[in-house]
């Protein structure tokens, strides 16, 4: 079938996507600053409560707080100068300014040209595969969404509560009306994600004394589970595992030894290969 989509229509899907890449690029950078801060600030609370030799410990609790709070205006990372509106163009910016601020001159982490490029290519691809309509908006929800949590993983190896528990919520609601799976695939999807990476980390804790993954993996994977229904989290580990294994062996030729990496990338990439293409995986599976 010959394509007869306007080409202005894949220009400003492209540009939904730079500039949806860019919010997500700020949000990798700054929410485990917040999240460290209120860390912080929690832990000075309960510092400042707790007596230690009939004294309150002021000046620990003060120096856990004193610390500069992010500009809420678009800055660069290192001399912290506001960013121009010509300057914070999605992908074009960096290209002109050859990934250096404009003030101090400082290398600009590729991370957000990365993070742009991953998600214009996406949000293209979603439009490509679903069209135009709810399927699509809920889609690049989740894509958006998993991109933050991809960039968040790879620089912290966290998953933070505050995108993971959401993006849970926000498929279990579209499940209700069985946008991508039935309602109750969606629930039992949901609690088998969780169960099942928090079993093969026991198992692994109990073979090798260690834990393999964290639970924000477990919960990921809940919220995977979440939007694609029970049926499509064996495909989602399959790929996963198998993306898994080769970032383990790319990591082990570099290294010269076994590396911790973020699994949350890879269970992200499976997730949106199977929400894009898993019905027609499943189908050329069970056709041989």
């Amino acid at each position: 079938m010959i394509d007869t989509t306007p080409t202005w229509v894949w220009l400003l899907t492209a540009c939904v996507g730079a500039v949806a890449g860019s919010f997500i690029g700020m949000v990798a950078h700054r929410l485990p600053m917040l999240m460290m801060r209120q860390w912080r600030a929690d832990v000075a609370e309960f510092l400042s409560q707790m007596p230690l030799d009939g004294t309150l410990i002021t000046p620990i609790s003060t120096a856990l707080t004193t610390d500069n709070p992010p500009p809420t205006a678009i800055h660069c990372p290192h001399c912290r100068a506001p960013l121009a509106i010509y300057d914070a163009i999605p992908i074009i910016s960096y290209l002109w300014l050859q990934g250096k601020c404009r003030q101090c001159r400082h290398a600009i982490s590729p991370q957000y040209l990365a993070i742009e490029s991953i998600s214009i290519v996406l949000t293209l691809m979603v439009v490509a595969v679903l069209g135009a309509g709810i399927h699509a908006v809920l889609a690049l929800i989740f894509v958006w969404i998993g991109i933050a949590l991809s960039a968040i993983d790879y620089q912290t190896k966290l998953l933070p509560d505050r995108l993971v528990l959401p993006l849970g919520m926000i498929g279990l609601v579209a499940n209700s009306m069985g946008l991508f799976a039935s309602a109750s695939h969606a629930i039992f999807g949901a609690v088998a994600g969780f169960v099942l990476l928090w079993l093969i980390n026991a198992l692994y804790r109990l073979i090798t004394n260690q834990d393999g993954m964290g639970l924000g993996d477990a919960k990921l994977l809940a919220a995977i589970g979440a939007w694609l229904g029970v049926w499509q989290l064996p495909m989602v580990l399959l790929i996963a595992s198998t993306l898994g294994v080769v970032v383990g062996l790319h990591k082990r030729w570099r290294l010269g030894q076994n590396a911790a990496f973020a699994f949350g990338p890879c269970l992200v990439a499976a997730a949106i290969v199977s929400l894009l293409f898993g019905e027609r995986l499943l189908a050329w599976l069970f056709s041989y």
